[in-house]
């Protein structure tokens, strides 16, 4: 296979790229598509330069390769489209991202998506109650369809008896981007569009009269130094998360299914230790992402690899490809469910790091600590599958399943109440450090509980642990723990682990042993042993 056979628009490939991937990486890292002019960089290291560079490689090509509503508005009506009137962060570059972005990671928080976890799971529950008892389904039109669907009306604050409007919506909005409808089509699709600006106004102007806590309640009266959202900008990025968020979590859920089914002993790992699947769902990321590659323009000749890209080029940095690269990844074409793989990129990298990570993240763990207790045995009833036409994603568009059934009811049955089981709340705990959240991570302790940085003095008191965590993460830009051991004996839990932080130009490798004892779902004391010359050393 000559590098020359990868082309994103032939079948073939689409139905398995992978292959051209591996060859692209060992021949041709920088590459450029024959008569397209489109190039595809398949390297993790040269994927993560481009990521990283926004002022060399501008998110202009995104903007230009998604449509908008306007372009499917009926003649004489593009004022009626959602969002007419402004830029959508997806396809921005800074000043006027770093504006958007600024406001909208304020109210699209960890906490807010963490709080949404009750309603995730009961979402889930009611799906999966329509096709259990058949034992048989199509899981994408029936489950990892509908479930983010559902979850982003929930989080928009969709009134109730609007949800199947919304749902047709979403459809037209999906559409809209992704597809190339017929004229007639086109014209139906551009009226759901109206129908929902017309919404949107509505909503506007009620949460404006009376605020309200939900996502557009919040974008609309959140306050930044240059100013809140306008009302398009709220409509554009209503439009952009409807979009996004539904269809990148649709492949995820998808596709980790595939690959379970393709690897049943991974399966059976994670059926029998349900810890396992927040895991299973960065591998499945990594393994098959839904994102397979993103566009962006060259903003002058930049040379890669060897290689000169020419000032203008369409770029492909090939996030599919970069979590299969055996540089990074050892035996990158095993699908593991333990090897938690901290740098896979499916959610892309730098300043333009998919916002909906967090939100997708949940609606997969939750999707399948649902869904795995309730079935055993689970095969595939049909040979082929179609693919997504969708250029740059992939997942299949129909998934039809057979199965045993379980009495069993959920994988984690104690959250019925709240209460994570012990390795789980501290795997999460652990995870949840990338968010450098101080109130989030504190908001895991007791009223009463012990932070203890050993040999550093203890800190007692959630408030004061909050304190202390804002003082230790102050200077950190990043930060990336890595489990290597977790055991657990009763209410105690012991992880080892490799903390990886970086401060501006400063970083640091770290291992460290982290003592939890936990009480009723919370912690209770933790305990750090670990070289504080090692850290001062690399920081200082």
């Amino acid at each position: 296979m000559h590098p020359a056979a990868y082309d994103p628009l032939d079948p073939v490939v689409r139905q398995d790229p992978y292959p051209y991937y591996a060859r692209l990486r060992r021949e041709a890292p920088v590459y450029q598509v024959p008569g397209g002019g489109l190039w595809a960089i398949s390297r993790h290291e040269d994927v993560l330069a481009v990521l990283r560079s926004p002022e060399r490689f501008s998110s202009a090509a995104m903007a230009d390769a998604v449509r908008r509503p306007v372009d499917l508005a009926p003649e004489g009506d593009r004022a009626g489209a959602p969002g007419v009137g402004a830029a959508a962060i997806i396809g921005s570059d800074p000043p006027a991202h770093t504006r958007l972005r600024s406001i909208v990671s304020r109210v699209f928080t960890p906490r807010r998506i963490a709080a949404l976890e009750p309603r995730v799971r009961d979402i889930a529950r009611q799906l999966l109650a329509r096709f259990i008892p058949r034992g048989e389904c199509d899981l994408v039109a029936e489950y990892t369809v509908p479930l983010p669907v559902a979850v982003i009306a929930e989080l928009l604050g969709i009134d109730p008896e609007r949800q199947t409007d919304f749902k047709r919506w979403s459809d037209a909005a999906m559409r809209a981007v992704f597809d190339s409808p017929e004229p007639a089509e086109a014209e139906a699709i551009g009226q759901s569009l109206g129908e929902m600006n017309s919404y949107y106004d509505e909503v506007i102007a009620a949460r404006r009269s009376r605020p309200s806590d939900d996502l557009i309640g919040t974008l609309l009266r959140a306050e930044s130094v240059d100013g809140a959202l306008t009302a398009d900008e709220v409509k554009i990025f209503t439009f952009t998360l409807l979009v996004a968020g539904n269809v990148t979590t649709t492949h995820l859920i998808a596709n980790a299914v595939l690959a379970l089914l393709e690897h049943p002993a991974e399966l059976e790992k994670v059926q029998r230790t349900p810890a396992l699947i927040q895991s299973m769902v960065e591998e499945a990321l990594r393994y098959d992402s839904p994102v397979q590659f993103l566009l962006r323009t060259a903003t002058a000749d930049i040379e890669l690899a060897g290689v000169t890209i020419p000032r203008g080029a369409v770029v492909a940095p090939l996030v599919a490809s970069a979590n299969r690269d055996e540089r990074t990844f050892p035996h990158a074409d095993r699908f593991e469910v333990t090897r938690n793989p901290r740098d896979q990129l499916a959610f892309g990298h730098g300043i333009h790091i998919c916002l909906g990570a967090a939100l997708a993240r949940l609606e997969a763990r939750v999707a399948f600590e649902e869904l795995l207790p309730r079935i055993r045995n689970p095969i595939r009833t049909t040979e082929d599958l179609n693919w997504t036409n969708v250029l740059t994603l992939r997942g299949p568009t129909a998934l039809r399943l057979g199965f045993e059934t379980t009495e069993e009811r959920s994988a984690c049955p104690s959250r019925a109440t709240g209460i994570l089981d012990n390795e789980t709340l501290v795997r999460r705990f652990i995870e949840s450090w990338s968010h450098l959240d101080a109130a989030e991570l504190a908001a895991y302790f007791t009223e009463d509980g012990t932070y203890h940085n050993v040999p550093v003095a203890p800190v007692t008191g959630r408030a004061n642990i909050e304190a202390m965590i804002r003082a230790v993460i102050a200077p950190w830009s990043e930060t990336r723990w890595e489990i290597v051991t977790l055991l657990s004996a009763g209410n105690v839990v012991v992880a080892e682990r490799i903390d990886r932080t970086r401060a501006g130009e400063r970083s640091v490798e770290l291992p460290i042993v982290g003592v939890f004892e936990l009480e009723e779902g919370k912690i209770r004391a933790w305990r750090d042993y670990f070289d504080l010359g090692t850290y001062t050393q690399a920081m200082t």
